[in-house]
């Protein structure tokens, strides 16, 4: 469930929403980061990324933040040179802190000199960054770059829990083209 009630509801059903209609947006146009929050693990977070990103691109491209600068830096180019739409960040454990990361999030094109080059390489930033995160603190950077869902898992243990639809990526893959038509 969410934590805060209709906040974290609201910028769930943008980031459902949001990735399907990005291409209303005018050429330029920042694209927030959405980050889930939550009081433990299994509360559903990457699930929820699933609900967004799935049935969208028709896959959960998942890795995980460097804590060096200089890797996430290398990491958001190649993601520029390959005009990603979606990268995910999943399960960030400690600070959400990254110069680069910040950057990108406000940086309709983005530089950055070639791997093992003297070129650099400009190109068009078109992707949505999702994080989620458990006992997780965020940068104030990140904060205002950021949109956050707070989840709260209540049951005490995750696998206790009981589900009449799992929402696993065959289930969405199988409903794609139904949700895409809601």
């Amino acid at each position: 469930s969410f934590a805060d009630g209709e906040r974290s509801n609201a910028v769930a059903i943008a980031a459902l929403v949001g990735l399907y209609a990005v291409q209303l947006l005018q050429e330029g146009a920042l694209r927030p980061c959405f980050i889930v929050t939550k009081n433990a693990e299994g509360a559903g977070a990457s699930t929820l990324v699933s609900c967004a990103v799935v049935p969208v691109i028709g896959r959960l491209p998942t890795g995980v933040k460097s804590d060096e600068d200089d890797e996430m830096r290398k990491a958001l180019t190649a993601a520029v040179r390959e005009a990603r739409l979606v990268m995910l960040f999943d399960n960030q454990k400690s600070r959400l802190s990254s110069a680069a990361l910040a950057a990108f999030l406000s940086s309709p094109t983005w530089s950055d000199r070639l791997l093992g080059a003297n070129q650099t390489f400009t190109g068009q930033n078109i992707a949505t960054v999702f994080v989620t995160a458990n006992g997780c603190t965020v940068s104030p950077d990140m904060r205002r770059r950021s949109l956050f869902i707070e989840l709260h898992l209540e049951a005490e243990r995750a696998e206790d829990r009981q589900f009449r639809r799992p929402l696993d990526l065959p289930t969405l893959l199988a409903l794609r083209s139904n949700i895409l038509a809601s």
